[in-house]
């Protein structure tokens, strides 16, 4: 008796508890987002700003719950834990944390602190994206464009904060948007650094823009030319079939012909 194994489908109630907290990650990613945004087109200091260290203390313990309950769903627990380590890491609110033991820091490692959570986002936009769609290149896609917008957003906002004031060239946040792409191309900008933080950035860009952008190319050339077909393979059986001519009887008149050959 031959005993059949097939793999453990996933209960109807986890797989909308899972969907339902990977939504509300992206939703508090956004707030996230709106808070950071709002406080540095006015100029105000995030440590001032009772509402946002509220609101990420709370989206950093979504995040966090989100990790946790998919661990106890894990039928492999350590290998979940080993490799969910890193996003467990950051999804700890670090701000609320060092604000609270009144430790201080630079104002480019505060600000840097405040997008760490972003790349549970781009993870968890990545496991959705994978789901409702069937096309493993495609949901690979949408990722890696959902995390170049956040490196570009992220690096033109923080070359905005440390540049607008000493350099003449960076007046307004436009400006920094098109430093920050055209570091990312590797095109170059009339842009120029002023502050070291500006200098690390535009490093960091041109070396993302080298890695990310050939995603571009694999996915344009996976469009235009298909993923081939196993069936689609030649073979000569097949071929054999719809010529209507039987495997047996092609083979009998090549070995007359082979012997026709050799007598003269």
């Amino acid at each position: 008796m031959i005993t059949v194994t097939t793999k453990e489908q996933v209960p109807q109630w986890q797989k909308k508890a899972l969907l339902v907290l990977h939504l509300s990650v992206l939703a508090g990613s956004i707030a996230l987002i709106t808070f950071i945004s709002y406080d540095t087109f006015r100029n105000v200091s995030f440590l001032e700003n009772q509402r946002y260290l509220q609101a990420q203390f709370w989206i950093c313990m979504l995040f966090i719950a989100d990790i946790i309950f998919e661990f106890f769903l894990s039928p492999k627990k350590w290998h979940y834990l080993v490799t969910h380590i890193f996003f467990f890491l950051i999804a700890i609110p670090y701000i609320n944390i060092l604000k609270y033991y009144g430790i201080n820091l630079t104002g480019e490692l505060q600000y840097t602190l405040r997008f760490i959570p972003m790349l549970r986002a781009a993870y968890v936009l990545a496991i959705i994206t994978g789901a409702l769609s069937s096309n493993r290149v495609s949901s690979m896609f949408i990722a890696y464009i959902a995390l170049l917008l956040t490196i570009v957003y992220f690096s033109s906002m923080m070359f905005f904060v440390e540049e607008h004031k000493i350099n003449p060239d960076c007046t307004s946040y436009a400006q920094a948007l098109w430093w920050s792409i055209m570091c990312m191309t590797t095109a170059g900008s009339y842009v120029g650094e002023y502050t070291i933080t500006g200098k690390i950035l535009s490093v960091i860009l041109s070396g993302g823009g080298l890695i990310l952008f050939p995603v571009f190319t694999v996915y344009i050339t996976h469009a235009v030319a298909g993923t081939p077909d196993n069936n689609s393979v030649d073979d000569p059986s097949e071929d054999k079939k719809q010529s209507g001519q039987p495997e047996t009887a092609k083979t009998d008149s090549d070995q007359q012909s082979q012997s026709k050959v050799a007598l003269s």
